[in-house]
Formats: C-alpha cells, sequence, structure tokens
C-alpha cells in the first residue's frame, strides 16, 4: 500500500512539474481559474440531485465546456472507479473541444488523479480547504494524512464501517474526528503505531468511535497519545484489545476531558492504564466504564498523576482492576500538588491477580499531593468500592484497601462511601480506608459517614506516624477484625462511630494519639464503674482517650485540683474529665476513687 501510494504522489509531482508548476506559488496565476472550476463542478452536482433547480443557473455558471465533476460522499458513495470515471468525462470532453485544454484544467485533473485525497490536497493549495470531509471505509488509507487538509475548526467523519489504518493519525489542532456511533464505525489498528497522536496540537475532540487494539500482545505503549496538548476531549469510544500498556495517555496538558466512554481489555503485557493523565491542570475524567484489567500488580483503570488545578474523577464504573483510580503526585513529588480534587459517586470493584500479587491493590488511592498553600480542598465522596483480594505473602498492611490516602495527603474529606471488602469471596482486603505515611505528615483528614464492612484488618487504619489532626465520626463499622486501629499518629478525635458486630471495637497501640480522644462510640466505650488505685500523696489521675468521670469518697482529704486549680478541699464529690485531662488529690488518710468511661 504505502510504495503504491509514493509511486501516485510521485506520479502527481511529474504532472504537476509537466505543468511548471514546482512550488506552490506557481499554481498562484490559475488559482482564480482553479477556484472557478470547482466551483461549477460543485454547481453542477446540485443541479444532478436537483434537476428542476437547473434553469436557475446558466451555462456559464455551470462551465458546461470545461468543468470537472468531482464526485463526494454526498453523492451516494464516492469511490476510486467513480473519480476515475469524472476524469474520464473530463479527458472525453477536452478531446471534442477545439481548442487547447486550459492549464487550470490539466492541473485538476493531475490532483484528482490521486483521488478524494489529491481534491482534498487540491482544495488546501487554493486556500478553500473542506470544511467537513466525510469518508467511507475504503479510504481508510488515506485518513492518516487527512486531517492536516482539513480547514482549521473543521471535522472529518467517518462513516460506518471498518477503518484499517496503515499507521496512526496525525491530528491537528482545531478539530473533531468522529465517527457514526461505536456501534458503527470502528477503526483497526496498525500494528506498529499508535491510532491517533495528538502532540502538540489543541482544541481537538475524538468521538463516536470503535477503537480496536487489534489483539497485539506488545506493541505501541498508547492507543490515543498526546504530550504537549490542551483542551482535548475524548468521548463516546469503544477501545479495547490493545495489548500494551495504555489506551488513552496525556500528558503536560491542560484542560481534559475523558468521558462518557468505554475501555476493556487494556495492557494485557501487563502494567496498564486505560486512562492516564499526568502533568496536566484541570482535568475531568467523567462517566467511563472499565472493564477487565486485571493482567499484573500494577495494572489500574483510572490514573490522574501531577499537574493542578481542579480534577475531577466521577460518576465511573470500574470493574475487575487491581487498581481502581489514583490520584497522586507520584509517590514522592511534591512540587506539582493537585489543589483540588473530587473522586466522587464512581462504583469500583477491584481484585487482585493471585494470592503473591495483592500488595498494591486499592479502589481509590490518593497519595504524595503535596503542599499546597491556600485554597486546597480533596474530596472522596459517595463511591462504592467492593474488594476481592487475598492478603497473600506480603503481610498485613494497608496496601490491600478500599479507600488509601497515602504519604504527605492534606486536607482530605472522605465521606460517604461504602467499602465491602469480602464483596466476592471469603479472602478479604486488609482495610476499608487506610491513612498511610511515608515520608512526610498526612493531617488534617476528615473520615465520616461511611459504611466499612468485612475488613481483614480494620475498617479504618492510621498507621506508620505522623498522622495528624485527623477526626473520625459517624462512621458504621462491622464484621471487621478491628472496627478502628490506630497504630501511629496523634490528634486523631474518635467520635459517635457504629463500632457493633466487630472482633474489637478500637485499639490504640501502646503511647499513641496521647493528645487525641475516643468518645461516644457504640461498641467500644464501657458502661459502668472501675476501681483507681490510689497512690501516695498528692496523687494524680489521668484520663484515658474519653471522657470519664471520677467518684472521690471517703479518707481525709485537703485539695482536689484540676489543672492546678482547686476545686474542693474534702471529700465526697465527682469529677468530670476531657480525655487526657489530670485530677490531683491531696490527703491524710487515703480515699476510694472511682471511675465512670463515657
Amino acid at each position: 500500500m504505502r510504495k503504491r501510494k509514493t509511486k501516485e504522489e510521485d506520479r502527481l509531482i511529474r504532472v504537476l512539474q509537466s505543468l511548471g508548476v514546482y512550488e506552490s506559488s506557481d499554481i498562484e496565476c490559475l488559482r482564480d481559474d482553479i477556484e472557478r472550476q470547482i466551483i461549477q463542478s460543485e454547481i453542477n452536482r446540485i443541479i444532478d440531485a436537483n434537476p428542476e433547480i437547473a434553469e436557475s443557473y446558466t451555462n456559464k455558471d455551470r462551465g458546461i465546456k470545461s468543468s470537472v465533476e468531482v464526485d463526494q460522499w454526498y453523492d451516494g458513495g464516492t469511490n476510486q472507479e467513480d473519480i476515475n470515471k469524472a476524469i474520464l468525462r473530463v479527458g472525453t470532453n477536452a478531446n471534442k473541444e477545439t481548442h487547447k485544454e486550459s492549464k487550470a484544467k490539466k492541473v485538476i485533473k493531475a490532483f484528482i488523479s490521486e483521488g478524494y485525497f489529491g481534491y482534498l490536497k487540491l482544495r488546501k493549495l487554493i486556500g478553500k480547504p473542506l470544511e467537513h470531509p466525510v469518508l467511507r471505509p475504503w479510504y481508510a488509507g488515506e485518513l492518516v494524512r487527512i486531517p492536516s487538509l482539513v480547514n482549521p475548526g473543521g471535522k472529518v467523519t467517518l462513516l460506518e464501517g471498518t477503518y484499517t489504518l496503515s499507521g496512526k493519525i496525525q491530528a491537528k489542532s482545531n478539530l473533531v474526528l468522529e465517527g457514526n456511533g461505536w456501534q458503527n464505525t470502528r477503526l483497526l489498528m496498525a500494528t506498529s503505531s499508535y491510532a491517533i497522536d495528538l502532540s502538540n496540537y489543541d482544541n481537538i475532540t475524538i468521538r463516536e468511535l470503535e477503537i480496536d487494539g487489534n489483539n497485539r500482545a506488545y506493541g505501541p505503549e498508547r492507543v490515543i497519545s498526546g504530550n504537549g496538548c490542551n483542551d482535548i476531549t475524548v468521548e463516546r469510544i469503544f477501545m479495547h484489545d490493545h495489548g500494551s500498556e495504555y489506551g488513552v495517555e496525556i500528558w503536560n496538558g491542560d484542560r481534559i476531558r475523558v468521558q462518557d466512554s468505554k475501555f476493556t481489555r487494556i495492557g494485557q503485557s501487563g502494567d496498564s492504564d486505560p486512562v492516564s493523565i499526568q502533568q496536566c491542570n484541570y482535568v475531568w475524567v467523567v462517566g467511563n466504564t472499565v472493564y477487565d484489567s486485571v493482567y499484573e500488580y500494577r495494572a489500574g483503570a483510572i490514573e490522574v498523576q501531577d499537574g493542578g488545578g481542579i480534577v475531577i474523577v466521577a460518576d465511573n464504573e470500574i470493574h475487575k482492576s487491581q487498581v481502581g483510580i489514583v490520584v497522586s503526585s507520584h509517590g514522592y513529588d511534591t512540587t506539582s500538588p493537585i489543589k483540588r480534587a473530587v473522586v466522587g459517586f464512581n462504583h469500583v470493584e477491584v481484585y487482585n491477580v493471585d494470592e503473591h500479587s495483592g500488595k498494591y491493590q486499592a479502589g481509590i488511592w490518593m497519595g504524595g499531593n503535596g503542599n499546597y498553600g491556600a485554597g486546597g480542598a480533596r474530596a472522596i465522596v459517595g463511591n462504592v468500592i467492593k474488594v476481592n483480594c487475598m492478603a497473600g505473602d506480603h503481610g498485613i498492611n494497608s496496601w490491600n484497601t478500599g479507600i488509601r490516602v497515602y504519604n504527605h495527603v492534606e486536607d482530605v474529606t472522605i465521606i460517604g462511601n461504602i467499602v465491602d471488602c469480602a464483596a466476592f469471596q471469603q479472602e478479604r482486603g486488609n482495610a476499608c480506608i487506610s491513612i498511610h505515611y511515608v515520608n512526610d505528615i498526612d493531617k488534617r483528614i476528615i473520615v465520616s459517614s461511611n459504611i466499612l464492612l468485612n475488613a481483614y484488618q480494620a475498617g479504618i487504619l492510621i498507621e506508620n506516624g505522623n498522622e495528624q489532626e485527623i477526626v473520625i465520626s459517624n462512621n458504621i463499622c462491622y464484621g471487621c477484625e478491628k472496627g478502628i486501629h490506630i497504630k501511629d499518629g496523634d490528634y486523631i478525635f474518635i467520635e459517635g462511630n457504629n463500632l457493633r458486630g466487630n472482633t474489637t471495637a478500637i485499639t490504640v497501640e501502646s503511647g499513641k494519639n496521647t493528645h487525641g480522644w475516643i468518645r461516644n462510640n457504640p461498641g467500644y466505650n464501657p458502661v459502668g464503674v472501675s476501681s483507681i488505685s490510689v497512690g501516695s500523696s498528692p496523687f494524680t489521675y489521668t484520663a484515658g482517650s474519653s471522657p470519664e468521670t471520677v467518684y472521690i469518697r471517703g479518707g481525709t482529704v485537703s485539695d482536689i485540683s484540676v489543672d492546678g486549680t482547686t476545686l474542693f478541699t474534702d471529700s465526697g464529690h465527682s469529677i468530670d474529665l476531657e480525655p487526657h485531662q489530670s485530677v490531683t488529690v491531696t490527703y491524710t488518710d487515703a480515699p476510694t476513687m472511682v471511675k465512670y468511661v463515657h
């Protein structure tokens, strides 16, 4: 195919040179004549379709003696045979003429001898590029070049059928490439190139197409690729069976949208992300379906890394993926924080490949976003996450998680999510929600009003230190080994959670969360009284993580103080203490002290 096209182009060049056309400027003197003949041809096309209006045009308007007919898609379907017939008609008419064939006419014949692509090239050359070419599958061989010939702001429409690509389609700025619905228009990828390259061009929309990866086990990394491109929209496409890594990968751009599309069996050779947006500002990934992306432990579904501005990942359905959604600054990079992110109302089902590959499994993973300055906020809200995970030989850790907040993440609200860690089998993920520190502080995090079920380790897991200013409130944890497990961290406030039905309601490791509190959590806080062992005078007692009432009876007491302030000078009183607050009793004969934990 390539050799034949090269020969055709060489023939066109030789014919043009024989007519004295060596540079584009050589055709300028013929431009008006060429444009006139093309207009006359279009008038004749309209009259052929509507004979009743023929009288509205003169013979001069129609250019009957010297017109060139160029059939187009709306003649009922143009193919190379139709174009050849048009050329033959031109030649026949020319032979009948008494005068010599015009040079402009010869130029037109030379171009249209290359087919529809030649016609588009001629329109481009005379400064009248077509606004909206509409193609049929027999033009698939030319499709890789046609976008360069369309008028900026125009679009290329592919009618129903299969277009077998000979290489990548090189998009141009201000272009719409559309099919006739993904059920009708199919692009079959070449074996050694992307389907569509957007790099260094802006304002491009790709829509209403099926893109078939051609079942390649290996090949080019991406189906749709774009580096340094802005204002990109990919919508209503169906992409499948791409053997290498990425479906849509765009980086170093602004205002990127991937929406209302379907991706399946992407990245069968291993590491994969059907949608990967990196180092881009203002990203929307909305309303997509991703199915069957589990091939190794790094396989994912939707990934947005680095960049800034606003990131919205919402209303997506993800089935059978190792990692569902990642919004991150690539683990440790805090130089390009994502300032405002919403991951909301997604339905995510995550699997691991086998028991040895579960290390990186997570439904939603938000991490590494770093310091942001004023105006930052991140929300994980209203998602339904089902986890099918075997802990495997990686041990019990926070990786196998429904929602994972990881490594220097600030100002995150996790609210209204449902996470079930035993959705498909009895093997269970380690945690429904985990907050995990690596190199820096995770702080100002709210975990509220979530329903968290069947976790192997904990419904909510705080681990590895430096987590600060965390509020855990009004959650329901059920069927977990531990409802809430504080392995490390401080200034963690746990209140109003329903923790009935877990093996252990709350576990706080020794010496941790010394400035936080635990209060009013049904299923955890004891009801009733217990004795306090009174030490030597003056004796100081400090409440634990929950509010307490301390009752002091009998003995000979001279002073009862809280925070250095004397409240009473005798026995027979009750003292209400906040978490970690202390009461000091001075006596000559030890009283009896009893505490009630709220």
